[in-house]
């Protein structure tokens, strides 16, 4: 899969499906390296992993979870295989892509699964405003 990763005051991801834009603040789901990290964007700049190395672009993902101590990553841009922004606008798009997916089978579906698809939509929807 191929996809080009930009930098300026932002990161533009762009690959086959989506093209992304992520600015400092934005809540993010990153793939690097094999892991996969949760956050929030802190910083976006240049990093030298040790001293004399060239600095290379990375981004620094704040990854609290609690508010008793503070974690986080710096992560490589070289490094990276996978990059969502996890704000409103982005959920609120994905609902709507869900929706349209469901209008298309709406009538092939039971009276039962009508049901079990409008309980999960609203608790799709109250996630994601909760989190605005």
């Amino acid at each position: 899969m191929g996809f080009i990763l930009e930098v300026q005051n932002h990161l533009r991801y762009s690959d086959e499906e989506r093209d992304i834009i992520c600015s400092v603040g934005d809540r993010v789901v990153c793939e690097a390296g094999g892991k996969r990290y949760i956050g929030r964007i802190a910083s976006i700049g240049y990093y030298k992993e040790e001293e004399g190395a060239e600095p290379r672009q990375a981004i620094y993902i704040d990854t609290t979870k609690g508010r008793k101590s503070y974690s986080g990553e710096v992560i490589m841009l070289d490094d990276i295989t996978y990059l969502y922004n996890d704000t409103a606008e982005y959920k609120s798009e994905a609902m709507g892509e869900l929706i349209d997916i469901l209008h298309d089978k709406w009538d092939d579906m039971t009276g039962q699964e009508k049901g079990r698809v409008g309980k999960i939509l609203m608790w799709f929807w109250q996630l994601a405003e909760q989190k605005l």
